[in-house]
């Protein structure tokens, strides 16, 4: 029973002591320089999205725990804010919010269409456009306006318009109104705190206490809280009767100007947050009815506060002059403790503290020695000096006889707990003074205590001169090396932390060599050696190490920081450079695992009474779930200081055994892992931005997302909507048709995709808050057009026209047949009446002859021989025309003309006729078709036959040349001509074949001719 109530004691005032310390909280501020539109802000409110939206003298804000969203008022666009300056937010059943302007009335936001709609005094019949308040009543389904020397207004949610029957006749001006259940309260100048049937100045009587009300608040004490223009907080009944009045200032009498309260929220320990106009923020505990000053802010906020808002997760943002602030629950899990650190000092590490049974504590740094009682409220200083200098402290220790050992960047020394000065250990006085053991410039980094055969030793790490030993029971000194005398021993000179586990090894975490076991040889018995020993005895110890190739590693660890043990005889080790490993020390094939982490370089080590990990890292305190495989940082976000560094202290021998701490510069933290809150919070996911290609296009998200398909190269933003270690929600997506698993775009809201196929697409997207909660699918369903090319229609039509194609080509092939058979049926003819009539002539003239060689006439026989010359001369040449016009390789106007000067030549030359043929080089590739060469040379060289015949001429001139689509054939001579009147009289059949060679090629001729000066044949093809 006696033990029972000294332990009560002893906890009460463990717990006096604590709770007489001064707690401070952390808030996050964000300002225009994160992206807000204004630093003054006006209010703050949570939507069912997910969205926190802010109220500022310039513009509306939407959040979503990385990015905002900034709405202004635009004259040209009626679907805008209202007005920029906003003095109130509200959300009703149906999601709207509603947005009170100081000037432009108000308006209604959908998220469903991204559309403003307002309500003024020009297009409604709002009575005034300066709105101080709006509150949804959910059992009237409608809005209380409070309006700026109008009075109050109801609006209904289902007609969208004031009600006309209810309208309200005060005039006065009203700041707040809140709705309890059914019945609202109402707080207008000169009226203090009015139910429903009492609104109106003078219609019941006011005290001078509360009389004009800036804010009522429900409280879980089920009292109304009320801010005014007085100095006080006022506490009414749900009456509205006045129950009591404290003042805040402490003057302890009603002043009716200067500070006064704006707002009110409670937090989750029944605090009531006062935001004032000129001095931040009071709070109120309503447990014991009274201000207290025991909370303070790390950094002050002494600007107008001109809301409080409390979310569902107990975060309350804080509306002031000079920015938004937050309260997040989640980031003062953490207790930091500034040391009183003497003026001047340039660094103060705190490097480790203990704190003994009775409460006493005491704290070493890089600039002394700090302490306190249990019943002190503040830390005192102290220097300590050795050789004259002043000692920089790097460890402490409590061995198990209460003595406490102090490392300093000297050596080791003891602590005298009375007079609070350092001594030597307690070893012989001239081992004491063995220079070897105190070596200048050697810091005791790492204090422990040893057993070997249970002889109990202490053993200090001198970085870099090895290991040494303090036998208190025998007062002896011992230096421990390396045995060089069995191969593969590896001392470690730059050890960091000497480490003893339940099975009494020896470990040492070193710099260069990574994890050695030191051996100290069985045969050493330290009972053996003689008692207060004169010299400092030299122990060869061997050792073990992990991080040489021949030990089979699966990698090499060289430099480990800390380590601590596990039940199976496994080792946790934190590294600088290969992060968190699991250490094996009896398995030789898999010694070491990497439990991987994108932080590398860890320092302290500590394990948790769940058996999780606390590391200490540059950034921040990382944790790590053994059981669930997952990481989490507590960094600045979370309220740690930024500069936390080393190991974390011994509490072993301290009351709060929960405890863990480690140092900074300047002072510590402190927390409990088993009270450390998980963040809850179900990340509300959505696409909040949108960019087709570079190009911010957000408007198309309220519809259904119909793309062109060169609109491919997409861009969209992930709003979270987590407000709580915002900086480790990871994002992932993954789009149907692209993408066959999910995404990790880790803590970077933004998904790209470019270059997109056209189709149906549905992108997915989730995330995940810092302790794996995650939330639903998000998914935004789009279609990408394809270009007309791969459109049914497109196809349809492209067959409609190879179709059609295929028919016309078929014809044109049967027409060419036809064309072609037409003109092997003109060949034929040709043949048929040209040879055929000259072979009968021939044949006739063979007749002839033969019946003349008969009657012996030779004379006329050589006659006929003759015709039948010319004949078969005549024949050759009609076939060897028709042959030459029939052969493909002759298709250019080139072998035309070639063809005209052999005929000329052969013809002309005879007679003694002069010829000259003039045609352009750049039309000699010029192709004809089989009747167009036939028939242009056949009128040719009929031409040249009259010329021959009839003209008497000396000299003829050819001339061929091409105008636009048309070729032109000259052939002109100089001899007697003739009038139109012979030419008419002309009965031969040269010219008709030669307009009819014409006509069939769809030429036509023109014959020009004066008697003495020549003609001229022209053909036009």
């Amino acid at each position: 029973m006696r033990k029972k109530i000294l332990s009560l004691l002893l906890f009460m005032l463990v717990s006096n002591a604590s709770s007489s310390q001064q707690k401070n909280i952390t808030l996050r501020r964000i300002t225009s320089q994160q992206g807000l539109s204004d630093n003054q802000v006006t209010c703050t409110i949570h939507d069912k999205q997910g969205f926190i939206w802010i109220g500022t003298k310039d513009g509306l804000n939407r959040y979503d725990g990385q990015d905002f969203y900034v709405f202004k008022h635009n004259e040209k666009d009626i679907n805008s804010l209202c007005g920029n300056i906003i003095s109130c937010l509200e959300i009703d059943n149906d999601s709207l919010l509603w947005i009170g302007s100081a000037s432009s009335g108000m308006c209604s936001y959908d998220f469903r269409t991204g559309k403003f709609k307002t309500y003024n005094k020009s297009n409604s019949e709002l009575n005034v456009n300066n709105i101080n308040d709006i509150t949804f009543d959910k059992n009237r389904n409608c809005l209380w306006i409070a309006q700026n020397n109008a009075g109050l207004q109801l609006f209904d949610l289902k007609t969208k318009a004031t009600d006309k029957n209810k309208k309200l006749i005060s005039t006065n001006t009203y700041y707040d109104v809140l709705v309890n259940d059914t019945i609202p309260y109402f707080a207008g100048i000169i009226e203090s705190l009015k139910r429903l049937g009492n609104i109106g100045k003078f219609r019941t009587q006011v005290s001078d206490t509360a009389m004009t009300i800036n804010k009522i608040f429900l409280g879980s004490d089920n009292h109304l809280w009320c801010g005014a223009w007085d100095n006080g907080l006022h506490q009414f009944d749900l009456n509205g009767k006045r129950l009591a009045t404290w003042f805040f200032d402490r003057s302890l009498k009603l002043k009716l100007s200067g500070d006064e309260i704006l707002c009110l929220a409670e937090d989750e320990n029944k605090v009531l947050w006062c935001g004032t106009k000129s001095s931040g923020i009071r709070f109120f505990d309503l447990k014991t009815k009274s201000f207290t000053n025991d909370i303070k802010f790390s950094n002050p906020v002494t600007s107008r506060i001109n809301s409080l808002y409390r979310d569902i997760r107990n975060r309350i943002w804080i509306a002031s002059e000079t920015g938004l602030y937050v309260y997040d629950p989640l980031q003062n899990q953490f207790e930091i403790t500034k040391l009183p650190v003497p003026p001047g000092t340039t660094s103060c590490k705190a490097n480790d503290r203990i704190i003994l049974k009775s409460g006493r504590e005491f704290i070493v740094t890089q600039c002394g020695f700090f302490y306190r009682n249990s019943n002190d409220e503040n830390y005192l200083h102290k220097d300590f000096y050795y050789r004259d200098e002043r000692q920089e402290l790097t460890s402490i220790f409590l061995d198990e006889k209460n003595i406490i050992y102090i490392g300093t960047n000297r050596s080791v020394f003891t602590l005298d707990t009375v007079t609070l000065e350092l001594v030597f250990p307690k070893v012989s006085y001239a081992a004491s003074k063995h220079q070897s053991f105190f070596m200048g410039g050697s810091r005791a980094n790492s204090i422990t205590q040893i057993r070997h055969h249970n002889h109990p030793l202490i053993a200090v790490s001198l970085y870099g001169n090895y290991i040494k030993l303090f036998d208190t029971q025998r007062k002896n000194a011992f230096i421990n090396l390396k045995d060089t005398n069995v191969e593969g021993t590896f001392g470690d000179n730059l050890s960091r932390k000497i480490f003893s586990d339940s099975k009494n090894n020896f470990w040492v975490c070193g710099a260069t060599h990574g994890i050695n076991q030191v051996l100290i040889p069985q045969r050493i018995s330290f009972d053996e050696f003689p008692f207060a020993d004169s010299i400092v005895r030299v122990i060869h110890s061997q050792s073990k190490t992990w991080n040489r190739p021949d030990t089979k590693n699966v990698k090499s660890v060289n430099n480990v920081f800390d380590m601590t043990e596990n039940t199976d005889g496994s080792y946790w080790v934190t590294t600088q450079g290969q992060g968190l490993l699991k250490f094996f020390p009896e398995n030789d094939s898999v010694t070491f695992v990497s439990y991987a982490n994108e932080i590398k370089s860890l320092q302290g080590l500590a394990k948790d009474k769940n058996d999780n990990l606390w590391m200490v890292s540059s950034t921040g305190l990382l944790h790590y779930n053994v059981k669930g495989n997952r990481y989490k940082l507590f960094d600045m976000q979370s309220g740690i200081s930024e500069n936390i560094s080393g190991y974390f202290f011994r509490n072993d021998n301290s009351t709060i055994q929960d405890e863990m701490s480690v140092g900074f510069d300047g002072g510590f933290i402190s927390f409990y892992p088993s009270q450390i809150i998980s963040n809850h919070e179900k990340p509300f996911v959505s696409i909040s931005r949108l960019w087709i290609m570079d190009a911010p296009s957000d408007s198309l998200l309220f519809d259904q997302l119909k793309l062109n398909y060169n609109q491919n190269f997409l861009k969209f933003n992930v709003a979270a909507n987590s407000f709580s270690d915002n900086g480790q929600t990871t994002c992932l997506y993954m789009l149907d048709g692209i993408d066959d698993t999910w995404r990790n775009n880790q803590t970077n809201p933004l998904i790209t995709y470019t270059n997109l196929p056209h189709g149906n697409f549905t992108l997915k997207v989730k995330a995940v808050n810092s302790d794996g909660i995650e939330s639903d699918v998000y998914e935004l369903p789009f279609i990408i057009t394809p270009p007309f090319y791969y459109t049914w229609w497109f196809y349809s039509l492209l067959l409609i026209v190879i179709t059609k194609s295929v028919y016309v080509l078929y014809r044109y092939r049967i027409r060419q047949i036809l064309k072609l058979q037409e003109v092997r049926n003109k060949i034929a003819r040709d043949l048929h009446d040209d040879i055929g009539s000259t072979l009968g002539s021939i044949h006739l003239y063979s007749q002839i002859a033969s019946a003349k060689l008969k009657g012996d006439k030779s004379d006329e026989i050589k006659s006929i021989l003759e015709k039948i010359e010319n004949s078969s001369v005549e024949i050759i040449d009609k076939t060897s025309d028709v042959v030459w016009a029939a052969k493909a390789s002759n298709d250019t106007l080139k072998n035309l003309i070639l063809r005209m000067e052999g005929y000329s030549a052969s013809i002309l030359g005879a007679t003694g006729i002069q010829f000259n043929i003039e045609y352009d080089e750049r039309i000699t590739e010029m192709k004809l078709e089989m009747t167009e060469r036939k028939n242009i040379f056949l009128i040719y060289k009929e031409a040249i036959h009259n010329i021959i015949k009839y003209a008497n001429c000396t000299e003829v001139n050819i001339s061929i040349k091409k105008n636009a689509d048309k070729l032109y054939l000259s052939i002109s001579d100089n001899g007697s001509g003739f009038t139109s009147d012979e030419l008419k009289s002309y009965n031969g059949n040269g010219i008709k074949n030669m307009k009819s060679r014409a006509s069939e090629i769809k030429g036509s001729i023109e014959i020009t001719s004066f008697p003495g000066k020549g003609t001229i044949i022209e053909l036009t093809v």
